[in-house]
């Protein structure tokens, strides 16, 4: 089974006949020979002790355990009554260990719901190109994937909106050490954060040093100017830059910009008391703003858009 090509993967195993995918050479089998599907194992499911290759997860954590000694037990079991539980302790998990989980396809039917799995970040190969057939750029700290799958990943069974999680904590052929948090991505609370602080007109040095200085052992502690244009990219903040070295007059710049162009939704200075906000501390800075572009997308994506609409009305209203 160790270090077979794809054609030898993809021979009938009745009459030699070579397929060019999985799905062909099963329906062949059911259909010439009358048998079940002929299993394939997965090249990237992989045994790095004996580069023997086997069908899923389960199975190789089974092979490292009675095989190999490697002990692969650990495991914790979760229910949630959302996706939203559900997502925000898959969020914390991954700013405790240091790595993400992500889902390599769709959920799967069942009897009783769907399932589907969160696989660790470091697991499958690198693609060398992208879906157009160009070749991918090569990223400074490197690629991410092992180039085979890791053991440790998050399954879950959806079943009447309850979310049922066994969590496989051990990892296979990788550490988790401060160098993999440069394979981790931003969380959406630290990307949310750097934004608003983009929003401000705070330089990108002072936005890295804040982070940097606040973050602990987090992805964050490693944050780079890149990471910031990422999220001025994502954001649609590329036209916000800082306006002056202080902070306090450099939002002012920006104020006005937002006003000229009739972006401001909201704006609160510190050390003032908004009256019709009262919930917003008197130290705090509050800004809000809408591009056009943005009111263009709610308006076509949304589909209980009262509350845009409400906040629509009232820039009417400012303006």
């Amino acid at each position: 089974m160790a270090g077979r090509s794809k054609e030898e993967r993809l021979r009938c195993k009745h009459c030699d006949n070579i397929y060019n995918n999985k799905s062909n050479l099963n329906r062949h089998v059911r259909g010439v020979h009358g048998v079940k599907d002929q299993h394939i194992p997965n090249n990237n499911v992989r045994c790095q002790e004996c580069d023997t290759n086997f069908f899923t997860l389960a199975l190789l954590r089974n092979h490292l355990q009675q095989d190999h000694d490697i002990l692969l037990k650990k495991t914790v079991n979760h229910q949630f009554a959302s996706e939203r539980e559900f997502m925000e302790w898959k969020n914390r998990l991954e700013a405790d260990v240091g790595v993400n989980y992500t889902l390599h396809s769709g959920s799967k039917k069942t009897t009783l719901g769907r399932t589907k799995t969160y696989y660790c970040r470091r697991s499958g190969k690198e693609r060398l190109s992208s879906p157009e057939g160009s070749k991918r750029a090569t990223k400074s700290q490197g690629t991410c994937k092992l180039g085979f799958f890791c053991t440790s990943s998050i399954e879950v069974e959806i079943i009447r909106g309850t979310f049922k999680v066994v969590y496989f904590l051990d990892h296979y052929s990788h550490n988790l050490d401060v160098p993999n948090l440069v394979h981790m991505k931003l969380p959406k609370c630290e990307k949310d954060k750097v934004a608003g602080m983009i929003t401000q007109g705070i330089s990108y040095n002072k936005i890295l040093d804040r982070v940097r200085e606040t973050s602990g052992g987090s992805r964050a502690s490693i944050l780079k100017k890149q990471d910031i244009l990422n999220v001025a990219r994502d954001y649609g903040l590329h036209h916000i830059q800082c306006r002056h070295p202080e902070d306090n007059r450099s939002v002012r710049f920006i104020v006005q910009e937002l006003k000229e162009a009739n972006e401001l939704l909201f704006f609160k200075d510190q050390g003032v008391i908004d009256s019709e906000n009262p919930n917003i501390d008197k130290k705090e800075l509050a800004l809000g703003f809408m591009k056009q572009g943005q009111e263009c997308w709610f308006l076509n994506h949304l589909t209980n858009t009262e509350t845009l609409q409400s906040a629509i009305d009232k820039e009417k209203i400012w303006r």
